[in-house]
């Protein structure tokens, strides 16, 4: 990275250069040296989880744009990077305006899996919605040597945000989708 047309055709000789020509310039629109062109249309959700996966850690979303533009030469802002990362059902929320992938996360499914069920279960309980610091206070903090200790009540909102039996509101306010939302 920066990936380029050139780069690659001299690293794969098994296929014809043809066939590899063809593929980047159709899927990504690149030219011969052009890293830019190409890296614009491979995309911003693309590009996030690359840098994500390559840094193995949580990162902030000013971090993030940093090493996309150094990587892909584009400059994405930051707020955009903050809706992209947002919305993908790779990445979760892990402190304020910081994300990692769920590859990178010190849980296991099964775990991933227990925390979800542990706040459905808490929150159907109660009834209501609750702030993700009374959740994580509630269910969590008790519990934590089961967990890796990066878990925090961030964490927890992002996991559940994740699930589609969650909903959560401002504040990170977190409750049930089969709460009424008026």
């Amino acid at each position: 990275v920066p990936l380029t047309l050139d780069s690659v055709l001299r690293s794969i000789t098994s296929v014809p250069g043809f066939y590899i020509r063809e593929y980047f310039q159709s899927k990504w629109g690149a030219d011969a040296d052009d890293a830019t062109n190409a890296a614009r249309r491979y995309g911003a959700s693309r590009m996030c989880i690359d840098v994500l996966r390559k840094a193995g850690r949580p990162l902030h979303t000013s971090d993030v744009r940093a090493r996309i533009c150094a990587l892909f030469y584009v400059d994405i802002e930051e707020h955009a990077i903050n809706a992209t990362l947002g919305r993908l059902r790779e990445a979760v929320i892990s402190a304020p305006g910081t994300y990692a992938l769920y590859e990178c996360l010190p849980f296991t499914a099964v775990q991933i899996k227990e925390i979800r069920e542990a706040a459905h279960e808490h929150l159907a309980s109660r009834g209501v919605f609750l702030s993700s610091k009374v959740l994580f206070d509630h269910v969590f903090a008790q519990c934590s040597a089961a967990y890796a200790s990066d878990l925090n009540h961030y964490l927890v909102m992002g996991i559940v945000q994740d699930d589609e039996r969650f909903t959560t509101k401002r504040g990170n306010m977190i409750g049930l989708a089969t709460f009424d939302l008026n």
